[in-house]
C-alpha cells in the first residue's frame, strides 16, 4: 500500500512537489518530462499547460489552487499529472507541510527523502560500480573525490555552528561538528596504501562538481539552519536497515570487486561504520522535532527544498566522478590548478 506522501490524498488538497530526478524538455510544439526509466511527453494544450504547472510544483499551492491560476478543471489537471503521480515522480507533500504530530511530519519526510536518495544509486556512477565494471580510475578517483567531500564538511559543520541563532539547533551542530571533524584523514590514509602521496592528494583540485556540492551545504549552513538540517535526511537515507553488518556486508563486495583498491574501500566503510556507531542514523531535525513539536508550514516547505537540492548536488557529483575519471587520462591527483569542468 503506497503511503500518504507518495500517493494522491484527494484531488483538492494534493500539495505538489516535483522530483529532483525529473528533467524538462521544452520544445515548440511539446513538452517533455525525462525521469529514470521513464517520459512523459505533452503536445497541444497539454505542453502549454504543464508550461505553466511547471512553476508552481515546489510545493507553494495545492491543486485546487493550481487549477484556478492557470485556468483549468481539477479532470484536465489530473489528466495531466496521472501518470506522474502514478510512477511518484510527482509527490504530495501535505502530510509533510500541514502535519500537526511530529512523529507524522517526520514520517512522511522520511518517506519522502528516501524514496528521492533511492535514485541516486541509479546513476551510471553506481551501476558500473555495483556490477563490477568500473574502471580503475573511476574507483580510485570516488576515493579522491570522497576525501574533498569530507574535508568540505568541515567547512560547512563549522559555518553551521557559526551562523546558527537558535540555541538549540546549536548545540547539536556544535556536537555533530566535533564528531566529523578530521575524517578526512581516513581517506588519506587508504590512498596513500594504494599507492598515492598523501600531500599531493590534500593540495589537489576537487572536481567542480565535487566543489558545487560542498558550497551547496556552505549555502544552507550560512543562510538557512532549519533548511541545513533538512538535508541530512538525504544524506543519511536509508532510515533504517543502516546495520554495522549490512554496511560492512556491503564493502566487502566492493572490496572483493576491486582488490586493488581494498585499502582506501576499507577505509570508506570505516568512515561509514563510524556513521552508525555515532548514531548519525538519528538526524538533528528529527530530535528538534521531537523536543519543539511539528514545523510550521513555511520551515517544512523550508527543509523540503533543501533535501530536494541535496539530491540534485550528489546526483552531479557522482556523475562528475564518472565523467572525469573514467578516461583513462585523467589525472589522478588533478593538480591544484586544474580548472576542468565537469
Amino acid at each position: 500500500m503506497r503511503s500518504s506522501v507518495l500517493a494522491r490524498s484527494s484531488d483538492t488538497d494534493f500539495l505538489p512537489f516535483i522530483s529532483p530526478h525529473v528533467c524538462v524538455s521544452n520544445a515548440a510544439d511539446e513538452l517533455t518530462l525525462d525521469a529514470p526509466g521513464a517520459s512523459y511527453r505533452y503536445t497541444g494544450r497539454a505542453a502549454e499547460l504543464m508550461r505553466q504547472l511547471l512553476p508552481h510544483l515546489h510545493g507553494q499551492v495545492d491543486a485546487q489552487g493550481l487549477g484556478q491560476t492557470i485556468g483549468c478543471d481539477l479532470a484536465d489537471l489530473w489528466r495531466l499529472f496521472g501518470p506522474i503521480v502514478e510512477d511518484r515522480y510527482l509527490s504530495n507533500i501535505s502530510p509533510i507541510v500541514h502535519a500537526a504530530d511530529g512523529e507524522e511530519q517526520l514520517e512522511a519526510y522520511f518517506e519522502l527523502c528516501d524514496h528521492w536518495a533511492k535514485e541516486i544509486f541509479s546513476r551510471p556512477f553506481w551501476t558500473t560500480l555495483l556490477d563490477g565494471t568500473a574502471p580503475a580510475n573511476q574507483v580510485l578517483g570516488w576515493g579522491i573525490e570522497f576525501y574533498h567531500r569530507t574535508v568540505g564538511a568541515d567547512e560547512h559543520n563549522e559555518l553551521s555552528v557559526r551562523y546558527c541563532s537558535n540555541e538549540d539547533i546549536r548545540s547539536a551542530l556544535t556536537e555533530h561538528f566535533h564528531e566529523e571533524m578530521g575524517h578526512g584523514e581516513m581517506f588519506l590514509d587508504g590512498l596513500q596504501a594504494c599507492g598515492f602521496d598523501r600531500a599531493s592528494v590534500a593540495k589537489s583540485a576537487p572536481l567542480p562538481s565535487t566543489r558545487a556540492l560542498i558550497e551547496y551545504m556552505n549555502h544552507l549552513a550560512t543562510t538557512d539552519s532549519i533548511g541545513y538540517l533538512g538535508c541530512y535526511g538525504v544524506l543519511h537515507s536509508p532510515r533504517v536497515g543502516q546495520t554495522a553488518e549490512a554496511v560492512a556486508k556491503q564493502f566487502a563486495g566492493f572490496m572483493a570487486l576491486y582488490p586493488y583498491a581494498g585499502d582506501l574501500i576499507g577505509k570508506i566503510c570505516e568512515h561509514a561504520l563510524l556513521d552508525v556507531q555515532l548514531g548519525h542514523d538519528q538526524i538533528h531535525l528529527e530530535h528538534y522535532i521531537r523536543d519543539h513539536g511539528a514545523l510550521d508550514a513555511k520551515n517544512a516547505l523550508t527543509v523540503i527544498d533543501a533535501a530536494h537540492g541535496m539530491v540534485g548536488v550528489f546526483c552531479r557529483f557522482f556523475d562528475g566522478i564518472l565523467s572525469y575519471y573514467r578516461s583513462p587520462e585523467a589525472q589522478l591527483p588533478r593538480p591544484p590548478t586544474c580548472s576542468t569542468s565537469r
